[in-house]
């Protein structure tokens, strides 16, 4: 009976000292408390992709449930072998440059020889015309036919002097190309070098739990 009437007491009486062999009840909140076990899924994702190429070492990573920004860096892979190959190819750009360069400048100095070399050649022709043009008759036959001969060889050396220039600036041409598509492909691999080089700190695409 003791326990049954105590059991309507509020909390306000809770304080006073019970008496010998008297229990006292208070009204209090009642919390729960449950221990739960499991693996949460995410409602929404996005996928963070490795960059391509040979095999990389992880050298940094975010905590893993860290609080991300959009743009913060999340993962760092070791970079120290394109580095090396991205020194190695500026060395080729620059070499395959500065073969181009040189070819270029060689070939404005073998042109302008062979530009001489016509110039030269139509010179000696048009002298050697003028004097095969004198009649037979006003010339000793031994001269006459003398002159003849150097007209014909004139004009042969003029022919074979055009022909040269126009093979050289063909070949000049093709050689300077060739060079130039190298330096171009060296560039071209320079560039995806670089490329793969940023890719190496992956940063958060979105704002959210890493």
């Amino acid at each position: 009976m003791l326990a049954g009437g105590a059991s309507c007491r509020n909390a306000a009486g809770f304080g006073r000292r019970a008496a010998a062999g008297e229990a006292v009840v208070a009204r209090r909140p009642v919390e729960d408390v449950f221990l739960l076990s499991g693996e949460l899924a995410a409602v929404r994702s996005v996928s963070i992709v490795a960059p391509r190429g040979d095999a990389l070492q992880i050298r940094w990573m975010v905590d893993d449930g860290a609080d991300v920004k959009e743009g913060d860096r999340v993962i760092e892979f070791d970079s120290s072998r394109l580095v090396q190959n991205i020194e190695e190819l500026r060395l080729k750009v620059r070499q395959a440059q500065n073969d181009r360069e040189s070819r270029e400048r060689a070939v404005l100095a073998e042109a302008d020889g062979k530009r001489v070399a016509v110039e030269k050649a139509e010179v000696e022709a048009e002298k050697a015309r003028i004097d095969a043009a004198v009649p037979r008759d006003l010339r000793p036959a031994v001269e006459w036919t003398k002159f003849q001969a150097t007209h014909a060889e004139s004009k042969a050396t003029l022919e074979k002097a055009r022909l040269d220039q126009q093979a050289f600036r063909t070949s000049s041409r093709s050689d300077i190309e060739v060079l130039r598509r190298a330096e171009e492909k060296a560039r071209r691999q320079l560039e995806v070098a670089e490329k793969a080089l940023v890719a190496t700190s992956v940063r958060a695409p979105k704002s959210g739990i890493f």
